[in-house]
């Protein structure tokens, strides 16, 4: 993922210091934060959202820029296993086919201990 100087606000472009943050999806692993090609340090912390069980590693930046000649570009590098992406659905669908077999095997016990309690009193 590129950010050019041109989707930057001009505001931003003669700015001393300024932080921002990016979050990156949920399982991104190896991030590195290049701006003009040199590697720069970041924060990291998590962000939970909707259904996030480990949370999206969400990376901070404290820099200052102060011309727009000086910023030609902040590249953010990262790895994804395509795994990543059919795990919250695999996770969704196994926990509400759970919860029906549940209440399948709950309604079918409570039926043969009625039935059962219904031949003795007869």
């Amino acid at each position: 993922m590129t950010l050019n100087a041109s989707s930057v606000p001009h505001s931003l472009n003669s700015a001393e210091k300024f932080t921002f943050s990016i979050i990156l999806p949920e399982g991104a692993t190896d991030y590195k934060i290049f701006l003009n090609d040199e590697e720069i340090p970041f924060e990291e912390s998590k962000s939970f959202w909707f259904l996030d069980y480990s949370g999206k590693p969400t990376l901070t930046v404290n820099r200052g820029i102060t011309s727009k000649a000086q910023h030609r570009g902040i590249k953010v590098t990262y790895k994804f296993s395509r795994r990543s992406i059919l795990k919250k659905p695999f996770i969704v669908f196994a926990a509400f086919f759970t919860f029906f077999l549940v209440l399948i095997f709950a309604k079918r016990v409570h039926l043969k201990t009625l039935e059962s309690d219904h031949q003795h009193t007869h």
